[in-house]
């Protein structure tokens, strides 16, 4: 009975952060597209200045979906533990409506970022190669930026998976919460610490070549 409230609870919880972080998100989203604006319309003296508000604006954006995608996840795998068919019905209905305004405020932030980098156009959306043809369009500065934050991540993320093991291993050893939990942070850590390496060796020989 505690873990199916805890379920139950957990449902309540996660839909409450997604709400909580697509207004922030809308605020945000409001606040880019005011600045995108700003930025058609300024002269040349400001827009550099601008530009930098625009990036920061739009990276705190990106961060509130993936906040918002990560709560929809968590509590959409919970939602079977709500056993009253109206209950279940609207609290479906407000996960489902969250996660399509989520959508939306995506694509108008790839539109506004459209404007203020028309370049960046050309790169193909439903490519797997996105990200990089994206990146291909960066002026080096911004490229610069790209590859220290990449590296930052990958350095901190070596912490986050060892406690994250460590963590699956001790849930599996007192409350017996399964080795698939265990092998999945361990396929990952693996996969990512082996791809940054191919990778690494690739570039390497693309430099001496």
């Amino acid at each position: 009975q505690l873990k199916l409230f805890l379920q139950q609870a957990f449902v309540y919880l996660f839909l409450f952060g997604c709400i909580v972080a697509n207004i922030v998100l809308g605020i945000y989203y409001g606040k880019t597209k005011r600045t995108v604006q700003r930025i058609v319309q300024s002269e040349e003296e400001v827009l550099d200045f601008l530009e930098d508000k625009f990036e920061i604006q739009f990276a705190r954006g990106q961060i509130l979906v993936v906040v918002s995608i990560c709560f929809f996840i968590l509590g959409a795998c919970l939602l079977n533990t709500i056993i009253e068919p109206d209950i279940y019905l609207i609290i479906a209905v407000l996960y489902i409506f969250n996660f399509f305004y989520t959508d939306y405020v995506i694509i108008q932030l790839y539109r506004l970022s459209i404007k203020v980098y028309p370049e960046k156009s050309k790169a193909d959306p439903t490519s797997m190669n996105y990200l990089e043809q994206w990146l291909s369009y960066s002026d080096e500065a911004e490229k610069e930026l790209t590859y220290q934050s990449a590296y930052s991540t990958f350095s901190k993320m070596q912490i986050v998976f060892i406690i994250a093991m460590f963590l699956a291993f001790i849930g599996q050893l007192l409350f017996d919460t399964g080795f698939f939990a265990i092998l999945i942070v361990t396929a990952l850590f693996a996969t990512f610490n082996i791809l940054f390496q191919v990778y690494y060796l690739k570039l390497r020989k693309q430099k001496l070549n």
